[in-house]
């Protein structure tokens, strides 16, 4: 929420900066690209582990059971296989990034951190996703 706060006060000074002074705030945009990766990445992890996530209990009683079990094993496997790719890419993505010194245009800002960061909020999410099929497949979610 800090980050967020801090974000949105940074985009209004820059925009107040640029239009009355002509002077913008100098990698304003490179620091809320940044921020946005953590507000966003540790949101995901923060929200998985609390339950605060989407659940597809909507849908499950729309369908008859055994529809259920194969188009929610579906929807659990789909989404915990697309989470871990991405979290494998923030990864490796990452460990070139760092590799390569990858940093930002103007305030030249070190990439691989954030990409690290992306990587760890969507692993959580991962997680959480494959306990969740699991448990689907063994009946222990309920209905």
């Amino acid at each position: 929420m800090v980050a967020l706060a801090m974000a949105l006060l940074l985009i209004t000074a820059n925009t107040v900066m640029r239009y009355l002074f002509n002077s913008p705030i100098k990698g304003a945009e490179e620091v809320v690209e940044l921020m946005m990766v953590l507000i966003v990445f540790l949101s995901l992890a923060y929200a998985s582990t609390k339950g605060s996530d989407i659940a597809v209990t909507t849908l499950a009683s729309r369908f008859p059971p055994r529809v259920w079990l194969v188009l929610g094993s579906i929807f659990y496997f789909a989404s915990a296989a697309i989470v871990g790719l991405i979290a494998w890419r923030g990864i490796w993505g990452g460990i070139e990034m760092w590799r390569v010194g990858e940093e930002t245009g103007v305030l030249q800002i070190l990439i691989f951190p954030f990409l690290w960061v992306l990587a760890f909020g969507t692993a959580v999410l991962f997680l959480k996703l494959l306990v969740d099929f699991i448990s689907f497949l063994l009946g222990v979610t309920k209905r």
